[in-house]
């Protein structure tokens, strides 16, 4: 099994770490240096967010599965919207907010999962987009990590 930490020390400030992805976030360029040097870090292509693993989120789960590795609780932080495509489901989507209040998410990392992005970005499409979000883990590690959130 791979190891779950990333290849830096867990010593980071969570703030600022918090602080740079909302900074990326808010850039919206795929090519932003800044998160090509996160994600290679943290490992963060290799880990899957998802809300709500066994109601809305539960296909996304079952496609992320086909890559086994493991899963952990943890949580990150903004607000549940009953918005995007989704909605006329009943799904409620999330917005990441680094302020916002914490929700429970499920954390898949798998080292098979990097090039299943451009596949599973297209079933995001619309409303969606994926950006990398602090994850503060069930046992208090802190993951980055992919999360299709609202636009």
């Amino acid at each position: 099994m791979t190891d779950p930490s990333p290849l830096i020390s867990t010593d980071l400030d969570p703030a600022a770490l918090t602080a740079l992805l909302a900074e990326i976030a808010a850039a919206d360029d795929p090519k932003d240096p800044r998160a090509a040097l996160v994600r290679a870090l943290f490992r963060a292509d290799e880990v899957a967010v998802v809300h709500d693993p066994l109601g809305a989120g539960a296909m996304l789960r079952q496609a992320l599965s086909a890559h086994g590795g493991t899963w952990v609780s943890g949580a990150v932080t903004g607000s549940l919207e009953a918005a995007g495509w989704a909605a006329a489901m009943g799904v409620k989507a999330v917005r990441w907010d680094p302020a916002g209040e914490p929700l429970a998410v499920q954390a898949l990392r798998a080292p098979t999962l990097p090039p299943a992005w451009g596949m599973l970005d297209g079933f995001a499409l619309g409303d969606y987009r994926r950006i990398l979000v602090p994850v503060l883990t069930a046992d208090e590690r802190l993951w980055v990590g992919n999360l299709y959130a609202l636009k």
